[in-house]
């Protein structure tokens, strides 16, 4: 199992999208979770990208996105 989650983590996208239930779920199970919370179309959505695109950034965290300002 972690084989296909390690290949799904390179070829899939550097973030998914989460709910603020499904968060909480994935910063129990994880250490080292990035989260954004904002507009998609910003400037610092695109830098969050970049930074999750990194390789040697994505091996450590797992980053996740969600437009949910009550959760933040």
């Amino acid at each position: 199992m972690e084989i296909v989650s390690w290949i799904l983590k390179k070829v899939g996208p550097p973030s998914s999208e989460a709910s603020c239930a499904g968060l909480k779920e994935k910063t129990t199970d994880n250490k080292l979770v990035v989260a954004f919370f904002g507009d998609f179309d910003s400037k610092e959505y695109k830098t969050f990208l970049d930074v999750a695109s990194n390789g040697a950034v994505s091996e450590k965290y797992q980053f996740f996105h969600l437009n949910d300002k009550e959760c933040a």
